[in-house]
């Protein structure tokens, strides 16, 4: 017998929020990490190959987007599957963008001569990436793709980093005064978006059919 008000299902009332836990967790991660680095070298400006590990760990949450435990039960929900995740994900990057604004802060004010347009670009390529990654993987049966594609990301960032001298262009900023490739990471980006968009329609198509 009720007593009450139908409760909602448990999937219901924390999907909304579980998407977002991993963002502020790596946001709060990178935040932390460039205070400490910031104490602890005592005035001196952050090294510009630390700035990229901070941005590859912004960039890293949003990943997590597009984990969805309930996969099975989502996937008949009326709405369209690009619509569900247009909205988390807006929410995702909101998340992502107070942490990176709070980063931009810290650096401005202890490393100015830091290339923040550059690395602010790099961080949205990296974090549209890694929504198209997870979009891609979770097409082929992957509910939580996000481990995946933060991992692989990070493996690709750690790449570049280190044996960029032997690529032909410059990708990452790798000194204050160098190329900061705006063009390349808002190429980048948008064909990501498109990517991602592509990949969430079909799949909401192909479910809907």
């Amino acid at each position: 017998m009720s007593t009450g008000a139908p409760t909602r299902p448990l999937t219901d009332r924390i999907a909304p929020l579980r998407p977002a836990v991993p963002v502020a967790a790596s946001a709060g991660a990178a935040i932390a990490l460039l205070t400490a680095i910031t104490l602890a070298r005592r005035g001196d400006e952050v090294p510009i190959f630390t700035t990229h590990l901070i941005v590859l760990l912004v960039a890293a949450g949003p990943a997590y987007l597009l984990d969805d435990r309930a996969a099975d039960v989502t996937v008949v929900a009326p709405r369209s599957l690009l619509r569900r995740r247009a909205v988390i994900v807006g929410k995702g990057l909101l998340l992502a963008a107070a942490g990176w604004g709070v980063v931009v802060l810290l650096l401005r004010w202890r490393s100015p001569s830091v290339p923040l347009g550059a690395l602010t670009w790099e961080t949205l390529g990296l974090i549209w990436m890694g929504l198209a990654a997870s979009a891609v993987v979770s097409r082929h049966g992957i509910s939580e793709p996000g481990n995946q594609v933060a991992s692989t990301l990070g493996l690709v960032v750690v790449g570049v980093l280190i044996g960029q001298h032997l690529l032909p262009v410059t990708v990452l900023v790798i000194t204050s005064d160098g190329p900061g490739r705006i063009g390349w990471w808002a190429t980048a980006t948008c064909s990501a978006i498109a990517i991602f968009v592509l990949a969430s329609r079909q799949r909401g198509h192909r479910h809907g059919r």
